[in-house]
C-alpha cells in the first residue's frame, strides 16, 4: 500500500499528538523535573558590554512537549530566577544576588491567611508547572548595580519538585559613573503624528526598597519577600481628545497589571461582579515597554497622552504628550495572524506568532463581567489545513492565561495540582505582538503546518485565522 508524503505526516502527527496525551511526565526514581527544562539565556550575547537597564532574554521550556497539559502537574516547568554576581565566570552560588522570581503563587504560606498572595517569596517551593510552554521572555536588570567591569547573570529554571537547572553568562558592564533615568517615557513625543496602532513606551525600574518602611535612600539590589520593599506600586495609561483635557476627560487605557480575580463563572461571586483595577505591588519592572494604544479612538487632531507611575508611598509621575492622530478615516486590525512578518521558516523553542487578539474598545471595563473575550487559544496541524479547518486534527500549543480549577493544596496552602480551565473573561489589550503565542518548532517533525489563531468573545462570538507556516530546524 503507497501512502502519499502528506497523508505519512498526518500518520505521524497524530501519533505524535496520542503520545503528548499519555501521562508521559510521571517521572521515573531519582529523576528530577528540571531534567526536563531546557534553560538558556538568549540575549545579550556571550561577553556583551552592558549599560544601563539591559533587557535579558531566556528560554525557559518544558523538553518535548507541545500540547497544553489537561492538568497543571503535568508540565515539569514551576518558576524561574533571574541572578547576578560581579565577576567572570562565577560559580558560587552565595555570591549571586537574586534580582527577579517569577511563578509566586495565590496560595498561602505556611501560617499566613488562607487566600493571601504571596507572590515575591524569595523560596520556590515545589507545586505546580506551568501550562503555557515555552516560557521564551525576557526581563529587565539595572547593571548600575555592580562596579563596571565583569559580571556574572544566571538563569535558574525550578521543576515542579524543587530541582532546578541553571545557564550563565558573561558580560562586561561599563556605565562610566552614569546613572540612568528610573522613570521616563520615550513615546510618543510631544507634537508627533501618529496613526493606528501607537505604541506607549516608558520605564519604571525601582530604585529604593522599602520607601513604605521608612528605608528610603537605599538601592534596591535584590529580591526581597514583600513587594512592599520596593518604591513601585503600579502605572496606568489614559488618553483624551484634544490638547487640553480637564481631570473628567481621560480615559484609562491600560494597567500595568489587573486585579479583579473572577475569571471563571463558577467562580464567587458567579456573575462576575468583581471591580477591575490595578495590581499594586506587582514587581511591575518596564524597560522601554508598555502599551500599544489604538489612535482611532479619537478623531483625527490633537489628542493626550498621559502615563503616570506610582510609588507604594503614594506619590507619583506622571508624562502627558500631545499628538497629531491622522488616521484619514482608515482603522486598525483587530485580530488575525499578521502572515506578512512571517518571511520564512520557522525554528526554535520560542517562535512567536505575530498578529492581533483583540476587539475595539474605548478604555479598560470596570467590571469583569463587561470583558469583552474570554480567551484567545493558537493551535497547529499538519499541511496545509487553511481549505477544511474544521476537518483538521488541531493540538492547541498556547492558551493566553493559566486558570486551575478544582486545586490541590499541601497542609501549608500550596497548590500541587488543578485542572486547567479556559477563562470566561479576560483582560483585553492583546493588540499587535510579534509573540501572541510560543511554539516550540523542535517538538514537531520538519515540514509544513497550519498556525491557527482562535480568539472567543465573552458574548460567543468565535474568530478564526489561519496561516501556513515550514518549520525547519
Amino acid at each position: 500500500m503507497h501512502l502519499s508524503n502528506n497523508l505519512w505526516r498526518r500518520l505521524l502527527f497524530a501519533f505524535m499528538t496520542a503520545l503528548l496525551a499519555l501521562p508521559m511526565t510521571a517521572m521515573t526514581a531519582g529523576a528530577d523535573s528540571a531534567d526536563r527544562l531546557t534553560v538558556r539565556i538568549t540575549a545579550p550575547a556571550e561577553n556583551a558590554k552592558l549599560t544601563g537597564f539591559v533587557n535579558l532574554s531566556f528560554i525557559i521550556n518544558p523538553k518535548n512537549m507541545l500540547g497544553i497539559p489537561a492538568r497543571r502537574e503535568d508540565s515539569p516547568y514551576r518558576a524561574y530566577s533571574l541572578s547576578y554576581a560581579k565577576g567572570a565566570d562565577v560559580r558560587d552560588g552565595d555570591s549571586f544576588s537574586v534580582w527577579r522570581v517569577d511563578g509566586g503563587t495565590n496560595a498561602r504560606a505556611a501560617g499566613a491567611v488562607v487566600g493571601a498572595r504571596d507572590n515575591r517569596n524569595v523560596y520556590v517551593q515545589p507545586g505546580v508547572g506551568s501550562i503555557r510552554p515555552p516560557r521564551a521572555g525576557g526581563h529587565p536588570w539595572d547593571s548600575t548595580l555592580v562596579p563596571d567591569g565583569p559580571v556574572t547573570i544566571r538563569i535558574r529554571g525550578f521543576g515542579y519538585d524543587g530541582s532546578f537547572k541553571d545557564d550563565y553568562r558573561n558580560y562586561i558592564v561599563e556605565n562610566k559613573g552614569v546613572t540612568p533615568d528610573y522613570i521616563s517615557m520615550s513615546a510618543p513625543k510631544n507634537g508627533d503624528t501618529v496613526s493606528g496602532w501607537v505604541p506607549i513606551v516608558y520605564t519604571a525600574m525601582p530604585q529604593w526598597q522599602g520607601i513604605q518602611r521608612g528605608v528610603f535612600g537605599t538601592r534596591f539590589a535584590t529580591y526581597l519577600p514583600n513587594c512592599l520593599d520596593t518604591d513601585l506600586f503600579y502605572s496606568k495609561a489614559e488618553y483624551a481628545t484634544g490638547s487640553a483635557p480637564t481631570d473628567s476627560d481621560w480615559i484609562l487605557w491600560a494597567y500595568n497589571s489587573y486585579s479583579g480575580q473572577t475569571r471563571i463563572k463558577e467562580q464567587i461571586p458567579m456573575d462576575g461582579k468583581v471591580q477591575i483595577g490595578f495590581t499594586g505591588c506587582d514587581s511591575m519592572y518596564v524597560n522601554n515597554g508598555g502599551w500599544a494604544w489604538d489612535s482611532t479612538v479619537v478623531p483625527d487632531g490633537p489628542a493626550s497622552i498621559r502615563v503616570t507611575v506610582v510609588d507604594t508611598r503614594g506619590s507619583y509621575k506622571t508624562f502627558e504628550r500631545v499628538v497629531n492622530v491622522d488616521n484619514k478615516g482608515k482603522g486598525v486590525q483587530y485580530f488575525g495572524i499578521d502572515s506578512a512578518a512571517i518571511t520564512g521558516p520557522i525554528s526554535g523553542e520560542g517562535w512567536g506568532v505575530p498578529g492581533y487578539a483583540t476587539v475595539r474598545q474605548r478604555g479598560v471595563p470596570r467590571w469583569t463581567y463587561e470583558l469583552p473575550i474570554s480567551y484567545y487559544t493558537c493551535e497547529i496541524a499538519a499541511g496545509d489545513a487553511r481549505k477544511a479547518p474544521d476537518e483538521a486534527e488541531w493540538t492547541t500549543f498556547w492558551l493566553n492565561d493559566n486558570l486551575t480549577w478544582n486545586e490541590i493544596r499541601d497542609r501549608d496552602g500550596w497548590t500541587i495540582g488543578g485542572k486547567v480551565r479556559r477563562p470566561d473573561w479576560s483582560y483585553p489589550g492583546y493588540g499587535r505582538s510579534g509573540g501572541l503565542c510560543r511554539l516550540d518548532t523542535t517538538t514537531v517533525p520538519n515540514g509544513q503546518y497550519t498556525i491557527e489563531l482562535r480568539l472567543v468573545q465573552s458574548n460567543g462570538t468565535v474568530q478564526r485565522d489561519w496561516a501556513v507556516v515550514e518549520v525547519k530546524n
